[in-house]
C-alpha cells in the first residue's frame, strides 16, 4: 500500500508538452531554479500518454527519471504511468511521432528516426526505464490509471493489474517486434486494456457503475482517476456517483482551440482542478465522496 502524503498532483495525457510540464512543475512549487525536486510529503503521477503529439517526450522522460530518484529525500514518491501511446513506442510504432519530436532522442551517429527507435527498443534507455513502471498505483483514497478501468478487472487488485500488463508485454513485444506476433488486444483493445479503455463514457453499460464501486472496495480506494479521452469541455469529467474522474482535458489541442491546461491537486483532503490560463490560475474545488462505496 502507498503511503498517504500531504499533496497530490497528477498530470492527465501530457503529449510531449514539455513546456507546460515544466512551468507546471515551477509554479506549483515542485522544483526549484535548477530542474530539482523539492517538495516535501508529495506525490507527483503522469498518467500516461508522455509521448507523441507534442514538441519534445525525451525532455520530460528524462526530468521524470531524475525526479523520480530524489522525490524520496524529500519523503515524496513521483509516478509515472505506462499509457497506450508509450507501449506503442515499445512495440516499434512511432507513426504519431514528429521529426521535431524525435530531434529530442538524437545522439551522435544516429538519425532522429533512429535514434527514437533504439531509445525504444529493447536494451534502449527509455524501454528499459518504462517496462518497470507501473500501470496503475494507489495512493489513498485514489486508484490512478492510464485510462477506463475494463469491467473485466473488476475483481483485481492494483497489483494484479499491473503483473498482468507487465505479462503480457513480455510475452509479446519481442514477438511482434520479429513479425511472428500481432499485437495482442489484452493491451490494444478498448475494451480489455486499462491502456486505452472507453468503458466509462457515455455509451458505459448499465452496471459499469456498480463495477467501479467493485474494483474501488476490492483494493480501498474511493475515486477513479485516470487519463486517455480527451474532454470537449477542457474541464474534468465526473460521473458513476463521483467514483470516476477522467482529468485528460485536451492539453494538446489548446492551439486549435480545444480544451485547456489543467492538473489535478489533491490537499487537506480537497480535490481541485487547477486550470493555467494566460492571465493567471484558476482553483476549482471538485467535491469527490470521502468514503468508500458500499
Amino acid at each position: 500500500m502507498a503511503r498517504a502524503f500531504r499533496r497530490i498532483i497528477a498530470f492527465g495525457d501530457l503529449h510531449a508538452e514539455a513546456g507546460f510540464f515544466r512551468e507546471v512543475m515551477s509554479r506549483c512549487g515542485l522544483v526549484d531554479d535548477a530542474n530539482q525536486f523539492i517538495a516535501p510529503d508529495t506525490a507527483l503521477i503522469l498518467l500516461g500518454n508522455i509521448c507523441d503529439r507534442g514538441p519534445d517526450s525525451a525532455g520530460i522522460y528524462r526530468s521524470v527519471m531524475s525526479y523520480q530518484a530524489q522525490a524520496p529525500k524529500r519523503g515524496s514518491r513521483v509516478y509515472s504511468l505506462l499509457g497506450k501511446h508509450e507501449v506503442t513506442h515499445l512495440f516499434g510504432m512511432h507513426t504519431e511521432m514528429s521529426e521535431t519530436e524525435q530531434a529530442g532522442y538524437r545522439f551522435d551517429g544516429y538519425s532522429e528516426r533512429d535514434a527514437c527507435e533504439r531509445a525504444f527498443a529493447p536494451g534502449g534507455w527509455l524501454f528499459e526505464w518504462l517496462v518497470t513502471q507501473p500501470v496503475a498505483v494507489r495512493i489513498h483514497p485514489f486508484v490512478f490509471a492510464p485510462a477506463d478501468l475494463p469491467p473485466v478487472f473488476r475483481d483485481l487488485q492494483v497489483a494484479d493489474v499491473n503483473t498482468a500488463v507487465r505479462t503480457e508485454l513480455q510475452k509479446h513485444v519481442i514477438a511482434f517486434r520479429n513479425g511472428t506476433d500481432d499485437l495482442p488486444l489484452s493491451l490494444f483493445s478498448p475494451e480489455a486494456s486499462i491502456l486505452c479503455s472507453d468503458a466509462a463514457g457515455h455509451m458505459a453499460s448499465p452496471d459499469y457503475t456498480s463495477t467501479l464501486h467493485t474494483f474501488l472496495r476490492n483494493n480501498r480506494a474511493h475515486v477513479y482517476v485516470c487519463g486517455h479521452t480527451p474532454q470537449a469541455s477542457g474541464t474534468f469529467s465526473v460521473r458513476h456517483e463521483s467514483r470516476y474522474v477522467c482529468i485528460n482535458t485536451g492539453l494538446s489541442f489548446v492551439e486549435q482551440g480545444f480544451g485547456s491546461r489543467t492538473v489535478f491537486e489533491w490537499t487537506d483532503d480537497a480535490v481541485h482542478e487547477v486550470t493555467f490560463t494566460g492571465s493567471g490560475t484558476i482553483r476549482k474545488p471538485v467535491p469527490l465522496p470521502l468514503d468508500r462505496p458500499v
